[in-house]
């Protein structure tokens, strides 16, 4: 089974994890870790917890952040992990993409969820006037 993680600094993952129920429905594969909210946060364990609870057949799709960020350096000390994969620069995009896909390679998904990402960043004042409708 794929699982999604939105793992963030503060409470940026509840935000978009209820934004993305909002539009598409309750989702029970995506879950978030919200960093730094509590004293005496420890991400590690809180990252061992999530590894803890898949199985052998899981993959796990863990979007983060900022690259370079506290949540994404400690998730990138796991990159050598079986079905682990992870992408920093979440946004509402790349969420919906990977979380609709019915796609059964997750290579294919996470490459079609950064292109829908990377898409919806724009500079809206530059497309009026423009022929191409958005």
């Amino acid at each position: 089974m794929r699982k999604i993680l939105i793992a963030t600094h503060s409470y940026l993952a509840d935000g978009l994890k209820k934004t993305v129920e909002f539009i598409i429905g309750e989702r029970p594969d995506i879950s978030i870790l919200t960093a730094y909210v509590e004293e005496n946060f420890d991400i590690i364990k809180e990252i061992e917890s999530v590894f803890s609870h898949l199985s052998e057949k899981d993959d796990l799709i863990v979007l983060v952040d900022i690259l370079g960020g506290s949540v994404s350096n400690a998730f990138a000390h796991y990159h050598e992990r079986e079905n682990f994969y992870l992408i920093s620069g979440v946004n509402l995009s790349l969420i919906l993409e990977v979380a609709a896909s019915l796609e059964q390679d997750t290579g294919k998904v996470i490459e079609k969820g950064i292109a829908s990402g990377k898409q919806g960043i724009l500079f809206v004042n530059e497309l009026f006037g423009e022929e191409e409708n958005f």
